[in-house]
């Protein structure tokens, strides 16, 4: 019994000098780092097209009018046409600048600004494109003198002239009056500006300026234009509705005759 006692002594005595953490066995967690928050880097968005298009430089360049007056503008748009006599006859062709007289007998029809620069417009243009197609197969550009017969058409000077009338009276530019991307009809930015002469030369047959025109400044094109000296046939500057209804008509003739009922029609 003595015995005994004295092994349990011992074994008391063994535990009672063990370090604690090897009695209890209890594992325990390894504090975790602090974590440091990564510094928040600026990334610029990647661009979906790196290159800019020609008609998104200068529609960035482009300005409007704090003057701009719509309600002026639509007393012009709405106003008889004019700036020509519409109802003269056009030799070459045998035909009316403008074959619509009325639309029965009791109801005239009544061509206004608006109505008419659109159609100027459109007829300056097709005929720049029909030089297009009469110098088809044949080698170089169209000829500068073939260019200028176009360019002082009444097509041509007259839409410029009332187009910056419509500007001048109400105080807008090319720009305030062009379609906007949320208008039905949007197409381009500027849509009104582009149809000065001179940027339709450049647009229909790469014969464009140095002057770097904004897109709004409407009569930048033609301007230049008009400073040129055109061998054979002169200063476009002094060309216009005095010049003839379709002066220089001669260098022409080999278009006209392909494509009259295309251009008049």
């Amino acid at each position: 019994m003595l015995r005994l006692r004295r092994y349990l002594h011992v074994f008391a005595l063994f535990f009672a000098l063990l370090p604690s953490s090897i009695i209890s066995q209890t594992p325990t967690t390894a504090p975790t780092p602090a974590t440091t928050a990564a510094p928040t880097v600026n990334v610029a968005p990647t661009a979906t097209n790196n290159t800019a298009s020609a008609d998104d430089d200068l529609a960035d360049n482009s300005e409007t009018s704090a003057t701009c007056n719509m309600t002026l503008y639509n007393i012009w748009a709405n106003r008889e046409f004019s700036g020509l006599d519409t109802e003269d006859i056009i030799a070459e062709t045998n035909t009316r600048w403008w074959n619509i007289v009325k639309y029965d007998k009791d109801n005239p029809f009544i061509l206004r600004n608006a109505h008419a620069v659109d159609v100027l417009g459109t007829k300056c243009r097709q005929y720049m494109q029909a030089l297009k197609v009469g110098i088809s197969g044949r080698h170089g550009p169209v000829p500068p003198q073939a260019i200028y017969d176009v360019m002082c058409t009444d097509f041509c000077t007259v839409n410029d002239l009332e187009r910056e009338v419509a500007m001048q009276e109400s105080g807008c530019n090319c720009m305030d009056l062009s379609t906007k991307p949320t208008e039905v009809g949007y197409s381009v930015p500027g849509d009104w500006c582009r149809e000065n002469s001179g940027r339709m030369m450049c647009d229909e047959l790469e014969y464009c300026g140095v002057w770097e025109c904004a897109l709004f400044d409407f009569s930048c094109p033609r301007m230049e234009y008009n400073t040129l000296n055109i061998e054979l046939r002169g200063s476009p500057g002094e060309c216009g509705a005095a010049f003839g209804r379709f002066a220089g008509v001669g260098g022409l003739a080999v278009v006209v005759v392909a494509v009259t009922l295309t251009l008049l029609g």
